[in-house]
């Protein structure tokens, strides 16, 4: 169905492509990707293959499990993906301690001097844990000798306080009580009594004021990373959780937000239901995160999310609403429950998005809108004119098509082969029937062997408006560089390209180019999505 909402003559002059890859998935020395010279060089890779955009996960400081989806903050930056080199540049390193952070070759070569696995180097988040913010620590201490930095900080803090202000002491009685979480400490702090937030604050200053450091870092390092791409003609695609981790300073600050219980516990929690009751096997899905008092959020003007989506868009210049169809309505399910028990309830999208348009009216958005959609999800994702995301490897099915299948696709669209939670393109290729094989390579009109371009070449043909490639898809990289399998427990979120697949896809930079101009999907500074 064409949406009244497009031009579609402009959109058809502002088709472009883009690829998705992690910020911490970029090469390092320094045991994650971070915002240093793969950076840069990535971003000039993507202005030679005139790309348009650079799509990238949740930008938060991560917790247990290390997902970016369950962030403790939803306006602070990781602290792992601050570049040490800079630091190191700037005097607040020495060499002897940049030294200590690595923990991976320039050759994809682990720190046992064992061959990095094929699908990349792997992320050691028990040392980042371990050693990092104990490094940063040490650049602290050396910056803040000097009197004009201190004033910077206070500048820094001064501008952020609304948010920084929950976050740094938020950092810091977790500190102190050992990283147990929030719920779980002593009941006066835990509930944000008066003097015991003061007592805390003075308490702990040193603490606090180190946490500011660290966002000071991270905004800094990330505000000139953003100018050089806006400078290459390059815009950054974020993603923003529909939900906010328990164990947050989200939460913790912020209790009336969300659906809670006495002391700080929970009493719904979002999920999804079984896709068919009728099979006693599909249980559906539960996460395990607040859902939201939307009766609160609507009786106070949206004022707390419209916040969260304000800080969102100081990161990026276009934003993909992870679990869209919670914005319509939502499964919550009661503490402790099967997600069998849960129930729809309405949300409160449609004057959620009314104010943010109002609010932050050149802020781009695209709907994750996958999943059990129900006309009235699809009516408020249209009300908005939202592009919609497609999933070109759910409709490469021999036996029927279905709306992930491209011809089913108008032009307000954003195509992936797969996203974080999918398998990259070679895996799910390895894993089908030889009929299964047969009807993708006839589809797309591709060979089996050496893939890869072909599919980019067939996704660049499609009416797609916007486009996104995988990484690894480029490059082919097997299961071993899959970022994510839901439910899964260890192993997610661990992918980091070693300097020769880094290479190797810079290395595609020419063809990519040409498949771009052939399919009317130039590099346009300013494109819309």
């Amino acid at each position: 169905m064409i949406d009244p909402r497009y031009d579609y003559k402009e959109l058809h002059t502002n088709r472009a492509s883009g690829i998705l890859l992690p910020l911490f998935s970029l090469p390092s020395a320094s045991g994650i990707g971070s915002m240093g010279a793969a950076a840069y060089q990535f971003i000039d890779f993507l202005k030679k293959a005139r790309q348009t955009y650079w799509q990238l996960l949740p930008l938060g400081p991560t917790g247990y499990g290390n997902s970016p989806y369950s962030s403790m903050s939803s306006f602070a930056g990781n602290p792992y993906c601050i570049d040490l080199e800079q630091l190191y540049q700037t005097g607040l390193l020495t060499a002897a301690e940049l030294h200590t952070a690595d923990t991976v070759g320039g050759t994809g070569m682990a720190t046992d001097g064992t061959t990095a696995a094929a699908g990349g180097c792997r992320i050691d988040y028990g040392k980042l844990y371990r050693e990092r913010l104990e490094l940063l620590a040490k650049a602290y201490r050396r910056f803040t000798a000097e009197a004009r930095n201190r004033v910077l900080l206070d500048h820094f803090f001064a501008e952020q306080a609304d948010w920084l202000e929950d976050y740094a002491l938020f950092s810091a009685v977790r500190r102190r009580f050992k990283d147990i979480p929030w719920y779980q400490w002593q009941e006066d702090i835990r509930d944000r009594k008066a003097d015991a937030l003061s007592a805390a604050r003075k308490d702990l200053q040193e603490s606090f004021h180190f946490t500011v450091f660290v966002q000071y870092l991270f905004q800094t390092q990330w505000d000139m990373l953003k100018a050089y791409a806006a400078s290459a003609g390059i815009r950054i695609i974020g993603d923003i959780p529909i939900y906010c981790a328990h164990d947050s300073a989200d939460v913790w600050a912020h209790p009336e937000v969300f659906c809670l219980s006495s002391g700080g516990l929970l009493a719904f929690v979002g999920g999804c239901p079984p896709a068919d009751f009728d099979i006693p096997e599909d249980e559906g899905q539960v996460w395990g995160t607040p859902v939201y008092d939307w009766a609160y959020l609507e009786k106070t003007g949206f004022e707390w999310m419209l916040k969260r989506f304000a800080r969102q868009a100081d990161f990026f210049d276009v934003l993909r609403l992870d679990h869209f169809r919670g914005y319509e309505s939502f499964w919550r399910i009661p503490f402790g429950a099967s997600a069998r028990t849960g129930s729809w309830q309405p949300a409160g999208g449609q004057q959620l998005f009314s104010l943010l348009q109002h609010r932050l009216p050149q802020l781009r958005i695209i709907a994750e809108d996958l999943g059990y959609i129900t006309k009235e999800v699809f009516d408020l994702r249209r009300s908005f004119g939202y592009p919609s995301m497609r999933i070109l490897q759910q409709g490469l099915n021999p036996y029927h098509a279905n709306e992930h299948t491209p011809h089913h696709y108008d032009a307000a669209t954003v195509m992936y082969f797969g996203i974080h939670d999918n398998e990259p393109f070679a895996e799910w290729l390895s894993k089908r029937t030889p009929a299964e094989r047969a009807y993708c390579c006839d589809y797309l009109n591709i060979a089996e062997h050496d893939p890869q371009m072909q599919l980019a070449k067939a996704m660049a043909a499609s009416c797609a408006d916007t486009v996104i490639y995988q990484a690894q898809d480029i490059l082919f990289l097997g299961e071993e560089s899959r970022i994510n399998v839901p439910g899964r427990a260890d192993g997610n979120w661990e992918l980091m390209l070693t300097d020769e697949q880094f290479k190797q896809l810079q290395e595609t930079g020419d063809e990519l180019a040409r498949i771009t101009r052939l399919y009317g999907r130039d590099h346009k500074e300013g494109c819309k999505v």
